[in-house]
């Protein structure tokens, strides 16, 4: 009988990447690679069909590759480190709200002058 060690996380599928990475790593590929490879397989093989098949081995190919760098990235990490570190550099960066204080320097808490109330 096998017991779950972990069952609030996600469980590793393949090289160390999550079903969720994974699949996000599969369709960000084939958004990729397939207008390059149909047009290399119009220009240079003369099909369409050629170019489709190269999106396969090509979507292959990333997949092994971005695992690995996946699993580089997530080494010796806590769980959901590199997405901690991801939101705080859209939020530094300002493309997305993090919700994390970025500030560096002296805070205050805004009392300026003693005796006002």
């Amino acid at each position: 009988m096998v017991m779950a060690s972990e069952v609030d996380t996600e469980a590793d599928v393949f090289r160390g990447c999550t079903s969720t990475e994974l699949i996000t790593i599969i369709i960000i590929s084939i958004v990729i690679w397939t207008p390059l490879m149909a047009t290399l397989g119009i220009v240079v093989l003369g099909s369409v069909m050629m170019g489709l098949g190269l999106v396969l081995v090509m979507t292959i190919i990333t997949v092994f590759i971005a695992s690995a760098v996946v699993q580089w990235v997530k080494r010796d990490k806590p769980e959901g480190h590199y997405q901690l570190v991801i939101q705080r550099f859209l939020g530094k960066h300002k493309i997305r709200k993090s919700g994390f204080i970025l500030h560096h320097g002296e805070l205050s808490l805004g009392r300026n002058k003693a005796g006002e109330r």
